[in-house]
């Protein structure tokens, strides 16, 4: 199959003219009219299809209509609702090869080089693996609101074109094809279309159970043949579909769980909520342990190329088990004694073990706040809500808190009962112990906007991280008076209530759904393995 470094190190090369590739795209156009009955075999379909896709972003306008046809045709092949006998019929169908086949596209009936020594793939998987990576391309860079409002020139243009035949309909198809071909690549297909159709498939993701076929069990599956592997060769080959799928993994629940949601669960279009991860929460904290374990291995492909390096996994995991365990209450009885990965448990401790470090994170979440959520610093300021457009400055000497206009600033600087002459030379203690505030502007794009949320999250982590070191010896060398700590705190509860940790509305379940029954096993395993390096859990 194509591998994603494969692409990747194509398209910087030198391409021919996308002239070149119009055969490939009429063949494909010709063999998939019909996405029932299509016609030739997988292996031309296969050949034609690892041309055209390294051609993803090098389109010019004259090309864009047949480029968008192909683009229309294999999501309709995905898509269209067939039995389970059917699909296995039309697998069945493209996977024979015949003379007549040879003769009609002699140019694509030349097979592909395998991407891994030793790993065999069809060609019918491998004609779905590059469909899904293009596909699922093409909607990562798709703006969800330009769909709602159908302003896109190019497919989709719609929400229609992504629901042809209903949520219901198209999440089955989903669970059709990763059962026939159970990759990486499938889920991440998945895992696009949720984030493209948003509360729309919602109720059809939760009714099909996605959550653990897809993500939850298929992670699994990809860490047991990790472990499993014998040799460090065999863990680097590995590597590189482990990578994909735990970064599905790590992306699909950080989704459902959503950074500015606060933890309220995922609503669908009417609004009521939809409960996607019930009775996973143990699971989903037991891989997120695993995955630092492998992470930790000095025989794992940690090649850059990738879309995101296995030494982030670990980084992301800790976080995503941190905000699981807290925010559902795991450690509140009955929650499950857990024993997990050292470096998740000493994250955790960072930002839970005292009630003053939560003191801290209120400070530091109030700081956020105030330098990119709020519109202006003063009291009752209603400039911005009528004027959108208005530009904010920030104070010179906090750097901290934004105003709209001068006036303003004047307004807060007297103003009861926290006023800015007071609060100003506290937060630049602060601000001055952080560092900086540099942050990339909020891009449009979904999957752009989700990795800045992300970078956000990170900064209040290490600001909260900063203010509980510093706050002690500040208070005690006598810097920042006691009463000057305390009014600090009292501004954070009263102007900063972000508690992104709080999750009002769960109700903690008289039994907990059960983890993996081996896990334990598991970790005694990696524990014992020289390949892994597996430190000792903690509880």
């Amino acid at each position: 199959m194509l591998s994603n470094k494969y692409i990747e190190n194509a398209q910087v090369a030198q391409l021919p003219d996308f002239s070149t590739v119009l055969p490939a795209i009429r063949y494909l156009l010709s063999a998939l009219r019909d996405p029932l009955n299509p016609k030739g075999c997988a292996e031309s379909l296969c050949t034609a299809l690892s041309q055209v896709a390294l051609y993803h972003f090098v389109v010019s306008k004259p090309h864009a209509a047949i480029r968008d046809e192909l683009r229309a045709s294999l999501y309709a092949f995905i898509t269209i609702p067939r039995t389970d006998g059917q699909l296995k019929a039309t697998i069945q169908q493209l996977g024979k090869c015949s003379s007549s086949c040879h003769l009609a596209a002699p140019r694509f009936h030349l097979g592909i080089a395998q991407s891994k020594p030793g790993i065999e793939k069809s060609f019918m998987e491998c004609f779905m693996i590059i469909a899904f990576e293009k596909l699922s391309m093409v909607l990562n860079l798709t703006n969800t609101i330009h769909l709602l409002k159908r302003q896109r020139k190019s497919w989709p243009t719609s929400m229609s074109d992504l629901l042809p035949f209903g949520p219901d309909k198209l999440v089955a198809n989903l669970v059709q094809w990763y059962h026939m071909f159970p990759t990486p690549q499938a889920v991440r297909f998945s895992l696009a279309i949720l984030k493209r159709c948003g509360p729309l498939v919602y109720h059809a993701f939760r009714d099909a159970d996605v959550s653990n076929i897809l993500f939850i069990n298929h992670t699994r599956i990809m860490v047991d043949e990790m472990l499993a592997a014998s040799t460090p060769n065999m863990i680097f080959a590995l590597s590189e579909q482990y990578s994909n799928q735990v970064i599905n993994f790590l992306r699909f629940f950080k989704h459902l769980i959503g950074y500015d949601n606060v933890y309220k669960p995922v609503s669908s279009v009417d609004g009521t909520p939809v409960s996607m991860m019930t009775g996973a929460e143990t699971k989903i904290v037991q891989l997120c342990s695993l995955i630092c374990y492998i992470a930790s291995s000095p025989h794992v492909d940690k090649d850059p190329s990738y879309q995101e390096g296995i030494s982030s996994h670990t980084t992301e995991a800790c976080v995503l088990a941190h905000k699981i365990y807290r925010a559902f209450r795991m450690d509140q009885a009955p929650g499950p004694a857990l024993l997990l990965h050292p470096i998740i448990v000493a994250g955790d401790r960072t930002l839970t073990q005292t009630t003053s470090g939560s003191k801290c994170r209120k400070i530091a979440s109030a700081m956020y706040i105030r330098r990119y959520i709020y519109i202006c610093g003063a009291p009752g300021c209603k400039t911005c809500f009528t004027n959108p457009d208005a530009v904010l400055r920030t104070c010179t000497g906090c750097k901290t808190v934004r105003y709209c206009s001068t006036e303003c600033q004047e307004r807060d600087w007297k103003g009861a009962p926290y006023k800015h002459k007071w609060l100003c030379k506290l937060l630049a203690k602060v601000a001055q112990s952080f560092g900086s505030w540099k942050l990339a502007p909020i891009d449009e794009d979904a999957d752009y906007l989700e990795e800045d949320i992300d970078r956000r999250r990170e900064m209040v982590e290490n600001l909260a991280k900063t203010v509980y070191e510093m706050l002690p010896p500040l208070v005690g060398d006598g810097r920042l008076g006691l009463d000057e700590f305390m009014f600090l705190q009292s501004w954070a509860a009263n102007e900063g209530n972000w508690d992104y940790m709080k999750n009002a509305e769960f109700k903690i379940p008289d039994k907990w759904g059960p983890g993996f029954d081996d896990y334990d096993e598991v970790l005694q395993r990696i524990q014992d393995s020289r390949l892994f390096n597996g430190e000792k859990g903690e509880r």
